[in-house]
Formats: C-alpha cells, structure tokens, sequence
C-alpha cells in the first residue's frame, strides 16, 4: 500500500458538491432487483404504484396489478393483520409478515412483506424470508450478543465487541464503526473483518462520501442494504403518482433503489453489497455501523431489526456516556468557576480576580492565554497575541459577531490575519461581557497527521449534460498534516465560558446596586453633615459674640488696670474669637461650593487679579512689601465670577502670607491662551514645601507649617481645588523647599466659543 502526503488546511474541500447534495434520492423512482413494491389507497387498497420486476419476484405483471384491489391477491389473514396494524399508532411493529401465495400464484420462495404507512398512501415491499431450521438456536445466539454489548462499560470496548458481534451474526466481509467528526468527516473506530481485507481501522472518510440528503434520510429510515451493486434495478410504474402527480417517496422503502453515484463509489471499493445501520445520538447521526461484501447478500428483515436494536444499544449507551462524562466534567468547571467568582468578591476587582490567583480564569477551558477587555483597558495572561493584534481581533469581533459566544479551533479561517500568530493562538473562544467588553481564552496549534482512505477531494467528469461530480477510485492511505488548528473546545468549556459571563454581569450589577447604596449613604451624610455645619456654625456664633462682647468690655473698661498678663489674656481672647469666626465662616464657604450654580462668563483675568490685590492689601498690611510682577496674561478667562474671585483671593493671600520674611518678596503672575483652555500660575519666592506632600496640601484641615508661625485653618487650599474641579478644570502645585511655590489652574474654554 502506497501513501501519499499533502500539507493543506484540516478536513478543507475544494470541490464543489452542489449536484450530488441535489440528487433527489428519496424519489429516486427505482427498486433493487431483490424486492418488489407496491403503492395503494389506504382506505380501498387499490394499487396505484408496482415495480416494474413484480412478475419476477410475486408471479404478476405490474399491468395486471395496477388499478386492481389488494385483496384479490392476498390471503384474507393477512389482509385482517394489515387492517389491524392499521389501526395500530405504529404499522411497523407489525412488520413482516410473511407471504406464501400471492393471488392463485403460489410463491416459490416465502416473502418477508414490509410495510410503511406514507402521505401518499400504504407502501408495499415483498423480498426474500430467509427460513432458519435452528431458529431457536440462532435467537439464543442474538441474545448472547446482545448481552456481551448491554454489559460493557469502556465505550471503546463496546464498539470493538459490537463490530464482532455483527460480523458474527451476519458473515459481511468486513463491519466497521464509523464516526462523524463535527465537520461530518467520517473515521473508522472499530472494524472486525476478514483476514484477506486491508485495514480501514483509523482512516477518514470526507463529509462528501455521505451527501446531506442521504444523512437525513438516515435519521428517518435508520438500515440501509443493498443487496448488489451489479443488479439491474427495476422502474417504478408509473414513474408519476396518479392523483397527485408527483414521484412516489421511497424515504421509507427498505429496498429503494441506489444513486449511480453511489454506485460507482461502492464498484471503486471492490464492494459488492451493503448493509448500513444509523447511530443516532440526541436527534444527531453520530456514526454508522457499516458492513461490506464482496458478493451479493441479503441479510433477513428480521436480523435487520435486530442489528438496528444493536445500533439502539450502542445510541444509548453513548448518550448515557456523554451525560455523565459531561457531568463529571461540569462539575469540575463549576468549582473553578464558583472560586473565580469568590475571587471577583474578595476584593470588588473581576480583573484581580480572574487573574492573580490560583485557579486563573485560564484554567476555567484549559487556556493557555487569554485577555480581557473591561472599563477600556486591556489585560492579558499568559501566552497571546500582541496588545494590538487583540485589538483588532476584538474590533473583527465586534463587527462580525454580536452573539454572546464566539468559538473557533481554526481562527485563521475566519479572521485571515490569526494565521500570523496560530503558534500561539490557533483557537479562539470568546465571551462578549457588553457590547465593547470581551473574555477571550487562547490555544495554539497542534500539528498533527490525519490518514484518509485515499485522496478527500473528489473530481468532476465532463459530460453532455455538463461536469458531473465522480466518486473517488483510488482508497489508497493518504496523508494530510493538519496546521493552524487547536484542540477543539468541547461543549461543558463553552457552557462554562456561558457561565462565567452571566456571573461577571451578576457581579457587576451587584457592584452597581452596592455602588448605588453607598452614593445614597453618601449624599445623606453630606445632608447631615450640612445641616450639621449650620447648625453648629449659628449655635457656635451666639456664644462667641457673648464672648467677643465681654472681652472687649473688659479691655474698654478695665484694661489700664491689668497687669502684662491679663492683657495678654485679653488679647488672646479676642483674637481666638476672631481666627474662630473666620474658620465657621470658611467650612460654611466650603460646604456651600458644592451647592452653588455656577454663572460662566468671560472674565477679564488682568482686570480680576488687580481686583483681587487690591483687596488683599487691606487684609495684609505688609503687602506693600511685595513687589507683583504681571507675565504674558491671557485677556480673558471663562469662570464663575464670585467663585473664580475666591480662588484668586486664596491664592494670592498665600503667596503673600508665604514670602513673609523673605529677603526681597516678589510674586509673577502670568498664563497661556490655547484653543481648549486658559491656564495662569501664580508664583511666589516663598519657603516653598518638600513634593513629597503636593498631594496632601490640597486636603482639608491639613497645613504644613505650624500655625503660630503663618496664620490659617487648613481649609482655603482644599476650597481652591473644589471651585477648579467644579469649572471640570485642573489646579496643581510646583514647590522647592526654600526657593518657593507655584500654583497653576487650567480653566476650559466653552465648546460654544470653540465653534
């Protein structure tokens, strides 16, 4: 046996299968040599159809059946069990009945009659009653074949014993298990056969060996023989049914007649006569036991049904190993996946969770990379693709695959640019969060040698009536290195990805319902907080004007008459009740700001910052001592006027307050105008702060210097950054301990004013 080698994409097809998936099979309008048919009224058993070999095999031309009665050829026995079956829900149960004479004709051999109630009316087939003399002794080997399989477990197994079993019972040449892969391939996974036949264990077949119709005729008639590949068929008369025109339906015939293609297909193989029994797992053709002789054979009705029971027990126990396989595999997918989720929990994080721990969502489908896709950030684990060969993979899933899950184990196939990275990403099973957020799982390719019972690509034969598809001649091995594809994802992986997306959504809602309570906390502590700050602020006020009052009585009246200590002790309270005041009036500003509407207009910021000098100079006396240099200022500035007076004020009182002490103390005032925005700073030649605390000086109550050394409450800086974030602006500090301190705002210009 020679081999040949190809190196192609796996299972790919390059002919095109339109006129063979066409043939309209079912209506095929023949029947094998070996049987006869016949079509009649149900009601008046009239006959309306008969093979065209009915005088060879029942002793009566189809001319002197058809339009004739039923009941002047059959014995009236078996006329009343038809009528019974009739009545029955299922006809077939009572097939076959056995027939000896038909009319005055005494058949010379016994006929199995098979009969099927269709649409179009009760169809008839009478073939050849094999009669055993051991019968008894033939059951009893049925049933010890049937217990040998009913009591195996290993699958594996099962289908080994079944191969043997069916070749024992029926002497084929060779009975073969032969299984569909999901492209519908077909691979040979048991074969008991005779010495003298080549192997066929392990080789695949291509999906076009089975075209679609002949798989779904499968599902509604589960056996299929052919008796010999070499007998002429006979017609059926006549070839239209005569009430409603249309060819009569063999769908299901047991004897129908065969494709010329199949024919060829079968003559190629050196097979002779077929018998084929459907393996139906879940409402799906899974597999055929497949049996082939090299001279013409015609296995008993009965035995047939036997073998079909066969093809039941292997149906189930395949379904009864894939539910719990896929049980056992679920559960183990369910603990990985109720571990991510505590993960996701622990610390609010869905990202830390699925990846910075043991199990990762990797290990959830046996990934070996994977990224996901949340709040527009992109995080990766393990072996993938490039950031940017993901995202455009993420912007081909976005605009080609709105479904939940997408999965793929050839990824180049459907998105070609996967082909440059299938080492690493050959496969593809991904679940879409949002509709711009992604879980994507990784698995690389696997190379590896698949062998074909020959060459998978068919041919055409040109014809007068145009390219026919012909079957393949030669069946030789033929092997075919199969790349750019991963390990499939198997269906508990891809309910688990399901899963893991409904948990993700389930953890995020939760987040957002948790998010939501804590906002409405929030906002009702504000409130009460507010309130709180009036409250205390009026309650505070009373008492420190009692105070205030007092103290300055006592200064008017009896100040000459203390000693230096009462009248520090005098002074000492009004200026307490004074730095209170300012501080209540300050926290009454500072909770304020977050209620205040702001008014946006152009602000003439030159004119405001001599404004705002101006006032500060009645504040700070020493003032005067500061030297304020004015540096390339934009006219104009966009803010709340009150507000914007506020921030300047604060600003400029601590430059001042800052530089007190200083040598020679100047302060620059300048900015920058762009399209988008106006910035100015504020510079001074103060003592300046060490950056290790810039983030802080912006915090309320927080101060870095001593307040018996620069005056203040910790509360103006914090004021300053809220008015700046409510104009949705920028305030930042540059400071050298020693040298001195700028401060710099960022104010938006009004979309309006930039169209």
């Amino acid at each position: 046996m020679s081999n040949k080698e190809e190196k192609i994409a796996p299972y790919s097809t390059t002919y095109d299968l339109s006129k063979c998936d066409k043939e309209p099979i079912h209506i095929i309008r023949l029947i094998q040599a070996h049987a006869a048919l016949l079509l009649t009224t149900i009601d008046t058993y009239q006959i309306l159809h008969a093979s065209g070999n009915t005088q060879q095999v029942l002793g009566t031309a189809p001319l002197e059946l058809l339009g004739k009665n039923l009941t002047d050829f059959l014995e009236s026995s078996l006329l009343e069990e038809i009528s019974t079956g009739l009545a029955k829900e299922y006809m077939e149960d009572f097939n076959p009945l056995q027939v000896s004479f038909f009319g005055e004709f005494k058949l010379e051999h016994h006929q199995n009659l098979i009969i099927h109630r269709t649409e179009q009316g009760l169809l008839l087939e009478f073939e050849a009653r094999h009669q055993s003399t051991s019968q008894y002794s033939f059951l009893g080997k049925v049933d010890r074949s049937i217990q040998k399989i009913q009591q195996l477990r290993n699958v594996d197994q099962l289908f080994d014993q079944v191969a043997k079993e069916i070749k024992s019972l029926t002497a084929y040449d060779r009975v073969m298990i032969y299984r569909f892969d999901e492209q519908k391939n077909g691979e040979v996974i048991a074969e008991a056969k005779e010495e003298w036949l080549e192997a066929f264990l392990n080789l695949r077949y291509p999906a076009a060996d089975i075209p679609s119709q002949a798989r779904a005729l499968y599902l509604r008639n589960q056996i299929r023989i052919i008796y010999d590949t070499l007998a002429t068929p006979a017609p059926i008369e006549p070839a239209l049914h005569p009430q409603t025109g249309e060819p009569l339906d063999l769908s299901l015939s047991v004897a129908r007649g065969v494709s010329p293609i199949h024919l060829e297909y079968l003559s190629n193989m050196g097979v002779r006569a077929t018998m084929s029994v459907a393996i139906i797992v879940e409402g799906q053709l899974w597999g055929l036991i497949a049996c082939h002789h090299h001279e013409p054979k015609l296995i008993d009705y009965r035995l047939r049904r036997l073998i079909q029971f066969m093809g039941k027990i292997i149906s189930g126990h395949l379904a009864l190993h894939a539910t719990n396989e896929f049980r056992r595999l679920n559960i183990m997918t369910n603990k990985v996946r109720s571990q991510l989720f505590e993960q996701m929990g622990k610390e609010w994080d869905i990202v830390g969770g699925l990846t910075q721990n043991n199990p990762s969502f990797l290990d959830l489908v046996q990934a070996t990379g994977g990224g996901i896709l949340l709040d527009k950030q992109l995080h990766l684990l393990g072996d993938t693709p490039s950031v940017r060969e993901i995202e455009a993979l993420i912007d081909w899933l976005k605009a080609n695959h709105t479904s939940a899950v997408f999965s793929t184990q050839q990824l180049m196939n459907h998105f070609p640019p996967a082909k440059d990275y299938a080492k690493i990403a050959a496969g593809l099973l991904s679940i879409r969060i949002t509709a711009s957020e992604f879980v994507l799982w990784f698995r690389p390719e696997i190379r590896q040698t698949v062998n074909w019972g020959g060459e998978p690509n068919k041919t055409f034969l040109e014809t007068k009536d145009g390219p026919r598809l012909s079957p393949r001649k030669s069946f030789e091995k033929w092997q075919q290195i199969v790349e750019f594809t991963s390990a499939p994802w198997l269906n508990h992986q891809i309910e688990a990805a399901i899963a893991l997306r409904n948990n993700i959504k389930d953890f995020i809602i939760q987040k957002y319902e948790e998010v939501k309570q804590l906002n409405e906390d929030l906002l009702k502590a504000y409130q009460n907080m507010e309130s709180f700050n009036f409250t205390v602020s009026h309650d505070l006020r009373a008492p420190l004007r009692g105070i205030k009052g007092f103290a300055e009585i006592l200064k008017e009246d009896y100040f000459d008459q203390l000693d230096d200590y009462g009248k520090s002790v005098i002074e000492s309270i009004v200026g307490s009740v004074g730095k209170m005041n300012a501080f209540i009036n300050d926290i009454l500003e500072f909770s304020r700001f977050d209620k205040t509407k702001l008014l946006i207009s152009g602000l003439d910021l030159p004119g405001q910052i001599a404004e705002s000098w101006k006032v500060i100079g009645h504040a700070y006396p020493d003032q005067k001592e500061v030297t304020l240099n004015l540096q390339n200022l934009p006219a104009t500035i966009y803010a709340d006027h009150r507000l914007f007076r506020y921030l300047l004020d604060n600003l400029l009182s601590n430059a001042v307050k800052y530089t007190r002490g200083r040598p020679s103390r100047t302060i620059e005032v300048g900015g920058k105008q762009t399209a988008d925005s106006t910035q100015f700073y504020i510079k001074d030649n103060g003592i300046g702060f060490d950056m290790r605390y810039a983030d802080r000086i912006f915090a309320v109550f927080h101060r870095l210097v001593a307040e018996d050394q620069y005056e203040g409450n910790g509360v103006g800086l914090a004021i300053a950054k809220k008015i700046v974030t409510r104009h949705q602006g920028h305030i930042w500090v540059e400071s050298q301990t020693g040298i001195g301190t700028t401060f710099y705002c960022e104010f938006a210009v009004p979309k309006l004013l930039k169209e």
